[in-house]
């Protein structure tokens, strides 16, 4: 069941999450439109994502496991 509230009169997270939970047959029809008319960018182009982490390697190391359990 759909609200006719508007996403911008939610004050508290709680509404807010109502509103996309009531309204998700909404949300995708105008997906959809957007992706049929060519007007979706990626997420980067919105959003600042974090810069990428470094590349990372497995390793194994023995401890002793009095240092291992202090750690």
């Amino acid at each position: 069941m759909a609200t006719k509230k508007r996403l911008e009169d939610c004050k508290t997270e709680a509404e807010e999450a109502r509103w996309f939970e009531d309204n998700q047959g909404l949300l995708l029809k105008k997906f959809k439109q957007a992706a049929a008319k060519g007007k979706l960018i990626p997420v980067e182009q919105v959003v600042d994502l974090p810069a990428k982490r470094p590349g990372s390697k497995k390793v194994m190391i023995r401890l002793p496991l009095d240092d291992l359990e202090r750690a």
